[in-house]
Parts: structure tokens; sequence; C-alpha cells
């Protein structure tokens, strides 16, 4: 029977272990297949292997060769929500282009102009472009709050005037918050119904584009606060299916995309250095915990 005095110790030790185990399914082994079969990590000029290639998941084409717009209410939501998914689909190999579409400038504390700012240089250090990320600042129908509900059709008519003159692939794909908005927050909510609204309201508008809607599952709490235990079920499970079958097939509909070691620091930094203004204690117990800074599930939505 495990005392109290020695309960914090034992804790720990099982917060190590859980973490050491996910370091090896989801950047050394990976890193060692790919180097001693058909490598997807490849030397540099430098003789080193090229971690930013290293890809553990099984991207659908549906999220290739496209442009992809992250719908997200607030700054720091990139980070805290959607790093895993910004980090792969950035990738050189999928070859798409990732803008930020910024719904609001996060003034619920009087802090909107500095908040701006940070999710630019939040973004820089994910590794997108500046000028790929857009800010709206518009307090009167996008207000940052946790009681209101912005108009689906005023978010699908910004979409459009957004994403209409910035066409570079045939492809046009949509990411956002679920129904759920992780946490029930009104302003992720209606991102969902908004993006939703822009589909259906200006489709014809887009005909010789496919458009694409995935959604970011919520999770349970249990679930959201597991950090990397359940991650590492996942990753077993896919190392066991590459293992035995010669021909695995993934599900298109349901997008799984876990992260690696280098790209969790990655979303650290990104998080602790350009949100400076949000760093308060309880925000290092989401560093800490948070299963969205080292896996996502997008789901596409029908329609």
């Amino acid at each position: 029977m495990v005392s109290l005095a020695t309960f914090p110790k034992k804790l720990f030790k099982w917060f190590l272990a859980i973490n050491l185990l996910w370091i090896f399914l989801s950047t050394t082994l990976p890193a060692i297949i790919s180097s001693s079969n058909q490598p997807i990590l490849k030397l540099t000029t430098n003789r080193r292997l090229d971690a930013a290639q290293l890809s553990i998941n099984s991207i659908p084409s549906s999220l290739r060769n496209a442009s992809i717009y992250l719908v997200i209410a607030h700054p720091d939501d990139e980070v805290m929500f959607f790093s895993p998914s910004i980090i792969e689909l950035n990738k050189k190999i999928y070859n798409n282009t990732l803008n930020i579409i910024c719904f609001s400038n996060g003034n619920n504390d009087g802090l909107g102009h500095i908040r701006s700012s940070e999710i630019v240089h939040s973004g820089v250090i994910l590794g997108l472009d500046a000028v790929s990320i857009h800010v709206i600042q518009n307090e009167i129908d996008f207000k940052d709050s946790m009681s209101i509900i912005w108009d689906s059709q005023k978010i699908s008519n910004q979409l459009n005037h957004l994403i209409s003159n910035n066409k570079l692939h045939n492809k046009i794909v949509l990411l956002s918050f679920d129904q759920l908005g992780i946490s029930n927050h009104p302003n992720h909510k209606s991102l969902y119904y908004g993006c939703l609204d822009f589909i259906k309201s200006f489709s014809k508008s887009y005909n010789h584009h496919q458009l694409v809607f995935y959604k970011l599952n919520s999770l349970n709490f249990f679930q959201k606060y597991s950090f990397t235990l359940l991650t590492n079920f996942h990753l077993l499970k896919n190392h066991l299916i590459l293992l035995y079958s010669n021909n695995p097939s993934f599900d298109e509909k349901i997008v799984d995309i876990s992260s690696n070691f280098p790209s969790v620091i990655l979303s650290l930094a990104a998080m602790s250095f350009a949100h400076d203004s949000q760093m308060v204690w309880f925000r290092w117990g989401w560093l800490l915990f948070s299963r969205f800074l080292n896996y996502n599930q997008l789901i596409h939505v029908q329609f």
C-alpha cells in the first residue's frame, strides 16, 4: 500500500515512465524504422536526420494539395488546441498552404492589441508566414466573451471575404472546432455553425473548387487531460497495424494526428514564448496535462 508520504514520488515516476514511452513510440521508433527501411527521414547536408520531415501519421488526399484555413476564435487557440494539425499539415510533403483566421483579438481583459501580435509570433514559431495569419478586429460582431454566441451568417460572410481573394489551390479546406467547442465555449461553437453556413451559402461561388470541412473532435475530461497516456495506446495500435498488415487502410473521414517529441517542444515554445500575456499559473497545468498538445482527431463534416 502506497503511503501519503511516498505518493507524490510514485506519481512522478509513473508520469515520467508514460512520457518516456511516448517519446519512444512517437519519435525514436519511427526514426529507427524510417532510417532502416524506406526512409521518411533523410540525411541533410550536415549528415543529420531531419526530424521535421518525419511523419507518424496517415494524411488522406483530402488534406493534401490544399489551401487550408484554420478558423479559430481567440489568439492562443492555434497552440492550445490545433498545434499538432498545424505542424503536420504544414509539412512540405503535403503541398498545402496554411492560413489562420482568428475571429477576435481576445480583448476580454483589455489585451487585444497585445494578443493580436502574439498570435503572429506564435504562428511564425509554428512554421507559418506572418502574412498568412489574419486577426479580425471587429468587437461589435465578434466580441471575445464566454457568454456571447456569434452570428453564423456574419461568420460565413467574413470567411467568404477573406477566402475569395486568396484561392491558391483547387481544394479549399476549413478546419475549426466541432459543435461542442472543446469546452462548450460559445465563441468556439459559433465557428462550427459559421463554417457550415459558409459552405451552404457560397458553395456555388466556388464551383471550380472542392470545399472540405474538418472539425476538431472535443474530448471528455479524462481524455482531455490524459496528456500522452491515451496517445500511447493509439500509437501502439498504429505500429501494430503497420507491422502485421501489408496494405493498411485508414479511415479518411476520421484523421488522427499525433505529434512527435520535437513537435510538442515547438508547441510549448509557441505558447510559453509567444503568448506571454496568457501564461498565468493554470496555463502551465494545461501545458503539462493537455492531450491537445500531442494529439488531434479531425472529423470530416458531410454536407
